[in-house]
């Protein structure tokens, strides 16, 4: 529970003593039972509290394939689940507006937008940004940002040149994600977190596997494994090419 504020991880142990109290978990059937019956409120609930066990179980060295079998049983969360996927059109026209955005901003939501990173993890890329650390590979960059926080990781961020230039310009922005989120409202940009499932759909559309796109995204567990994180990061740079080819080609037709 050492991830979590003291007020977070108690109200995860409440959650785990009220649910899961004299009940055995060896199945994704067993899973499953738990969320049956419980009201949207009580499944958010349960779902955070699970997860938080089972990210906790991968520590003590509990089967990886295991746990991720245990999660994919996971109902979705009815209440609290915003399952909109935006269309290509509707980044299109926030494509069309860029430029008329602080450069520093522009940068951010272009990091969310080629990455798939969550907009904190993009704001403090380009808070911190250090050109000293970026790869640059097949047609597009990679530079390690190793963001923990919590149960959320993210190693690298992969981009485009354009951004890179984007980056250099923007110097130490000290910007925040509240205020990145706040002026991209006002300025009627599609927010960061709709970029992050339009990335992630859009890479599984081009023949990135799902456990790949996950990796780029920053969705992977913590405990990950050497071999399976240098694995990961081989097809990662065989996979994003795809991705970033196709982001190219739409901020073309976006210009026109």
């Amino acid at each position: 529970m050492q991830r979590y504020s003291r007020e977070a991880a108690q109200k995860i142990q409440r959650d785990l003593d009220r649910f899961l109290f004299n009940r055995i978990i060896s199945s994704p059937l067993d899973v499953m039972n738990l969320f049956q019956g419980l009201s949207p409120g009580q499944i958010h609930n349960l779902d955070r509290a699970l997860r938080a066990l089972l990210n906790f179980c991968l520590t003590l060295g509990y089967s990886e394939e295991w746990i991720a079998r245990l999660k994919k049983a996971i109902p979705r969360d009815p209440e609290f689940m915003d399952l909109k996927v935006p269309e290509e059109n509707e980044v299109s026209e926030s494509l069309r507006r860029i430029s008329r955005l602080n450069p520093k901003y522009q940068s951010v939501w272009l990091i969310c937008l080629e990455s798939g990173l969550r907009l904190t993890e993009a704001v403090d890329l380009v808070n911190r940004f250090d050109q000293s650390r970026v790869t640059r590979l097949n047609g597009f960059l990679r530079i390690p940002i190793g963001s923990f926080r919590g149960s959320k990781i993210a190693y690298y961020a992969y981009f485009t040149e354009e951004t890179l230039i984007k980056l250099k310009e923007t110097g130490c922005a000290g910007l925040t994600r509240m205020n990145a989120s706040q002026y991209f409202r006002k300025k009627g940009m599609l927010p960061a977190k709709y970029l992050r499932k339009f990335a992630f759909h859009k890479m599984v559309e081009l023949g990135v596997p799902e456990s790949v796109a996950d990796f780029i995204e920053g969705r992977v567990p913590r405990t990950i494994g050497a071999r399976h994180y240098m694995n990961l990061v081989k097809q990662a740079d065989q996979y994003y090419p795809k991705y970033a080819e196709y982001i190219k080609s739409l901020k073309e037709k976006s210009q026109k």
